[in-house]
């Protein structure tokens, strides 16, 4: 059986996004943290068989010919949106389709799960976390099997028409979920100030699910 690849991508944060609308928006050079949410995925993937890269354009320097190099031994992409990286998403989206248009690409994010949708140049938004269902994704883009069975994604349908999986149940037990596979980071020196001047390397810890920035409405 020929090992298939699977190339994970975050791209940079250079999105303006506004705080309020008083605000001129905020604009986030680099990451300060290592990109987790990928490293979750690819723990599933590589113990379903997969090979996995993973390409973080926060921690080394972008260009459309290290981009090539990557995506030459790649048979489908799974890119991560935020909302400070919308803008560099959908750069690396359009160059992807330019110099590989056959390649599959699959997306995610906070971003996506903020604001589900399609998002062009891509064939499926997974709107939910992904862990429990990555495996069923990728086995079904690259063996060409229907996407309808597969919960909590969007995707596009013979007409272009908008299609949805089935229901996303969330999990709750999160003692099932398999460690970050963390050796797949190539240099963490450069993902915190901390890091940087220590010239040493750190890591970051999850250790709840959901946003940590609640909103509080107080009324009077």
């Amino acid at each position: 059986m020929i090992q298939r690849n699977v190339l994970f991508i975050h791209p940079a944060c250079n999105t303006k996004t506004f705080a309020s609308n008083k605000s001129a928006g905020t604009h986030q050079e680099k990451t300060i943290l290592s990109p987790l949410g990928i490293l979750y995925l690819a723990a599933e993937l590589m113990d379903a068989g997969y090979s996995v890269e993973v390409c973080d354009y926060n921690a080394e320097q972008y260009s459309d010919e290290n981009l090539f190099r990557y995506i030459s031994k790649a048979d489908i992409v799974g890119i991560s949106m935020m909302s400070f990286n919308r803008d560099h998403s959908n750069h690396v989206i359009s160059t992807i389709n330019t110099l590989r248009p056959e390649l599959p690409i699959i997306i995610g994010g906070p971003d996506c799960i903020l604001h589900p949708r399609i998002i062009p140049g891509t064939i499926l938004t997974v709107c939910h976390e992904a862990e429990k269902i990555i495996v069923q994704i990728v086995d079904a883009v690259l063996n060409h099997h229907t996407l309808s069975e597969i919960p909590g994604i969007v995707y596009n349908g013979i007409n272009n028409n908008v299609l949805y999986g089935k229901e996303y149940i969330c999990n709750d037990n999160l003692d099932t979920i398999k460690f970050p596979r963390r050796e797949l980071l190539r240099d963490n020196k450069g993902y915190s100030v901390i890091g940087k001047k220590a010239s040493r390397k750190i890591t970051n810890l999850i250790t709840s699910r959901g946003c940590p920035k609640q909103l509080h409405i107080l009324c009077t």
